[in-house]
């Protein structure tokens, strides 16, 4: 699949980022006794075969591309893979004990339905976790000229039809009587060297999306700021990743 590579190098590195979180949750849900769990929007199916690993129990991955899911098959033959729309799974009620998704929502044009979907789809006693998700406005780069890399990703989200400030609104969608709702925020400490490594990945993801964002010389006077303030260890950046906790009681 075209980029696929591209694409799984940028899940894994978030995927790193969010390790610590993920066991703090995985732990809260009692991954291990969960029988029946549904990853949507299960992309490289790095998470999904985390899931498989770790609990030893039937895992179904869903993604609504026909090239990934038939990757996925071929990388991980043990776990079950489905292609499918995510406002429409092809799921009787009450499937599943544990449904996750990481960095979905903001991709999601009805959120109303998908949150309805999850709902309809958790037993009794289930658990739903959104392991990853974005508000944009919450990021914070210093010097003040990289701000123009928040604009960008704000932009580029925009564009491809996503919804930069979805994590804000996901509360919302999960306040009901036999819902135990929790949520919060990772917060990934960085050293320079982590942020060095950051800048190259981050700068590639620019160029291979820019799209006329950047005009040449913006692109290569940002990129240097940011370079020498990394090398003078200037550098701050603070991107909150949200995460989303659901039981239903009932």
């Amino acid at each position: 699949m075209e980029n696929f590579d591209i694409f799984d190098k940028q899940m894994r590195r978030q995927a790193d980022w969010l390790k610590d979180l993920r066991n703090q949750l995985f732990r809260k849900a009692n991954l291990r006794v969960r029988e029946q769990i549904l990853d949507i929007g299960c992309g490289s199916g790095i998470i999904t075969n985390e899931l498989s690993k770790r609990s030893k129990n039937n895992v179904t991955g869903v993604d609504k591309s026909p090239e990934k899911i038939e990757l996925l098959k071929f990388k991980y033959p043990d776990i079950t893979f489905i292609c499918s729309d995510a406002l429409n799974l092809p799921f009787q009620d009450e499937s599943f004990d544990l449904i996750t998704t990481s960095w979905l929502w903001v991709w999601i044009n009805d959120i109303n339905k998908f949150a309805q979907e999850i709902k309809r789809l958790l037993k009794p006693g289930g658990a739903y976790i959104s392991l990853a998700e974005i508000d944009s406005e919450a990021i914070i780069e210093y010097p003040d000229s990289l701000a123009r890399k928040k604009d960008f990703y704000i932009e580029f989200i925009k564009s491809s039809g996503g919804d930069p400030f979805v994590a804000r609104k996901l509360v919302a969608l999960f306040n009901e009587p036999n819902l135990n709702t929790k949520y919060g925020a990772s917060l990934s400490m960085f050293d320079f060297s982590q942020l060095e490594k950051d800048y190259i990945d981050d700068w590639q993801q620019i160029m291979n999306f820019n799209n006329n964002f950047f005009t040449e010389n913006e692109f290569k006077s940002i990129k240097m700021i940011e370079k020498d303030s990394i090398l003078k260890k200037t550098r701050f950046s603070f991107r909150p990743v949200f995460w989303l906790f659901v039981i239903k009681a009932y």
